[in-house]
């Protein structure tokens, strides 16, 4: 499992195919090379729920004050959709 912070759409979907299905760009090792490893966001709240809220505030919480949280949510699991082959 890969638990991504990144909070550009963009950099989630390159990250998040480059670990399950192989680097997109062909320019790195990974080219090709499908890991199929599954891809989750640090703000998703299946994941939050997971560390001790006092943690996750303390690391994590100022972070989401910065980003839109729904958008990197929503670009992680189309990601994970897509490289799953779930519709």
């Amino acid at each position: 499992m890969v638990v991504l912070g990144a909070t550009d759409p963009e950099v989630i979907k390159l990250v998040g195919d480059t670990v399950t299905v192989g680097d997109p760009t062909y320019a790195g090792p990974l080219a090709d090379v499908a890991l199929g490893m599954p891809v989750y966001h640090i703000f998703e709240p299946e994941l939050k729920a997971q560390i001790p809220a006092s943690l996750y505030d303390e690391k994590v919480g100022h972070l989401e004050i910065l980003h839109d949280v729904d958008q990197v949510v929503s670009a992680t699991v189309e990601v994970r959709k897509a490289c799953s082959g779930a519709d």
